[in-house]
């Protein structure tokens, strides 16, 4: 079985609202701080030579300085898309097999966890 394989699954309103939040979080912290760390350093240095930036201009100047460091970066930087390549029938196989052993075993330990209760419950009425 694929070990390495990430699945992301966003169920219902509160899965696209806390994505939503990710991503926000995300923004933010790689683009809009960085973009007024930007802005505040240019605004300080070069003051006095050429004209102030505002927040804007302070993210396209990071976006700028992060595309330069990707162009002429020695590694190389590849995104690839696609499905992810279905089980084979053996891989399967072995996830269904795990899937009844664990159903087996909540069964056994949700059967033995009731009797528990059923001789405790019992122990107590005979201590009243």
């Amino acid at each position: 079985m694929r070990r390495r394989t990430k699945i992301i699954q966003i169920n219902g309103i509160k899965g696209l609202i806390m994505a939503l939040f990710v991503v926000i979080c995300l923004a933010a912290g790689f683009v809009l701080f960085p973009g007024l760390v930007a802005m505040s350093i240019w605004n300080k240095v070069f003051s006095n030579v050429l004209p102030s930036i505002n927040m804007y201009q302070g993210v396209l100047l990071w976006i700028i300085i992060v595309l330069t460091g990707f162009v002429f970066s020695k590694r190389k930087v590849s995104v690839s898309f696609g499905m992810p390549k279905g089980l084979t029938d053996d891989e399967m196989n072995a996830v269904m097999q795990r899937i009844k052993l664990h159903s087996n075993e909540k069964m056994s330990v949700d059967t033995i966890d009731e009797k528990r209760e059923d001789e405790g419950s019992e122990n107590n009425s005979v201590l009243k």
